[in-house]
């Protein structure tokens, strides 16, 4: 069973909003194995059923296990687009999420969700509270026709995706011989590789160029103290990431990481999650800096002594993004979260090609040569990790196992390989 055909068929019975019974007896019918009822059954997961009791238990039972509610986000409605056949406007709801319940920090993050996803009508939103969705509508959104409801922001040009494509608009850029042609062609390959329209990338030769809101695509110098990574997120215009206080950082992706369509994508996913953590110690500090009560008090201090719901974890990443000694806590979080997004959006064969089990291992190798973080870091990365595993379906176990078992080839040494995840 493909996922491919698995989610055509998905897509094709949400687009009144829901799946009925008889739909969702046609999507559990590609599943033959053990493996691929679990895999259907973690698809249909958090998607939005109409179905009677009888129904929902007949189609568990048929599948083997239980079918999750939908996250509070599904089921709301984006907006209304006008359709000649039926003389009215129809709602466009959201059908599927592909964002965490409580939403990403930044919309690079829930832009590269949005694309790993590989959902046809994958959108990203922006709720009044500022946090980013990547969603599935309901129908495809045509901008021209559709008008939005009560969102802060929706962008929706996010979904198709085909290889032959990508692989056409890499070789114009090889192609492009004057300035101007490689401007161009590289801002084509970056806006279909992660979805959005063309206005929302900014090609640039050095990091003086930089624009905050925008996906910087470097097509020129090397990020600074770079030793070959893909992307960066500094201080806007600097290409260094030394914590200054009230400072607006930017999110950079080297031309280097278009090697791979899912690569580049999951260092956008990468590059936002350094962005959230910038803009958590820079929230953090202004109350410090404000806090007429601090007297003499370091900064780690305060924090602790002031904010107790704070995690450890997120203590130690903060701690660390302002003390600008090292990167190690927010490289490993970083990494492991563009890991699992990928894990899951990568069609891979049952048993992995060597080519396969490389790009499923793509982040875990990157953390892997970098130093280990502290400890608070570590058990909650490897508690989280463990949830995820044990939330997959047998064949997304195995890419998970195929993809450690990578690591562990290449690096013996590296502390990855000593993470207890019970797998």
């Amino acid at each position: 069973m493909k996922i491919s055909q698995l989610r055509q068929l998905q897509t094709e019975a949400l687009q009144d909003g829901k799946i009925d019974f008889q739909e969702a007896k046609k999507i559990a019918a590609l599943a033959e194995t053990p493996a691929d009822k679990a895999a259907v059954l973690k698809e249909l997961s958090g998607d939005s059923f109409d179905l009677s009791k009888t129904e929902r238990k007949q189609l568990e039972d048929q599948l083997g296990g239980k079918l999750s509610k939908p996250p509070s986000i599904v089921g709301m409605t984006l907006g209304q687009m006008s359709d000649p056949q039926v003389g009215r406007p129809l709602d466009i709801t959201i059908v599927k999420s592909f964002s965490p319940p409580e939403g990403f920090d930044n919309k690079f993050q829930a832009t590269a969700a949005a694309k790993m996803s590989g959902s046809d009508n994958a959108v990203v939103v922006q709720d009044n509270n500022g946090k980013w969705f990547a969603v599935q509508s309901s129908l495809r959104i045509d901008s021209k026709d559709f008008s939005a409801n009560d969102w802060k922001d929706i962008q929706s040009a996010h979904g198709g995706f085909n290889e032959d494509t990508y692989k056409d608009l890499q070789q114009k850029t090889r192609d492009a011989t004057t300035d101007g042609e490689k401007a161009a062609a590289w801002k084509t390959l970056a806006a279909y590789t992660y979805g959005v329209d063309e206005s929302e990338i900014n090609v640039i030769t050095n990091h003086s160029q930089q624009k905050p809101d925008k996906i910087n695509i470097n097509i020129g110098e090397t990020p600074k103290g770079s030793d070959g990574e893909d992307g960066l997120t500094a201080n806007l215009g600097t290409g260094t990431a030394e914590f200054k206080p009230g400072g607006t950082s930017a999110v950079e992706v080297n031309k280097s990481a278009f090697y791979d369509s899912r690569h580049a994508q999951g260092t956008l996913m990468h590059e936002g999650t350094h962005l959230e953590h910038n803009h958590q110690a820079q929230k953090l500090y202004d109350e410090y800096s404000n806090d007429p009560k601090k007297g003499k008090q370091k900064f780690d201090d305060w924090m602790k002594g002031h904010k107790p719901n704070l995690s450890e974890e997120t203590q130690a990443i903060v701690s660390e993004v302002v003390a600008s000694k090292s990167t190690k806590n927010t490289e490993a979080v970083a990494h492991f979260n563009a890991f699992m997004v990928d894990l899951t959006a990568r069609d891979t064969s049952a048993t992995p090609s060597q080519d396969e089990k490389f790009k499923l291992a793509d982040e875990l190798d990157g953390v892997a040569t970098k130093p280990k973080p502290d400890d608070a870091v570590v058990k909650a990365e490897t508690a989280k990790l463990q949830k995820f595993y044990d939330s997959l379906p047998e064949t997304d176990k195995a890419k998970f196992k195929a993809a450690f078992a990578e690591v562990k080839r290449a690096h013996s040494g590296s502390w990855v390989n000593d993470l207890k995840l019970k797998l």
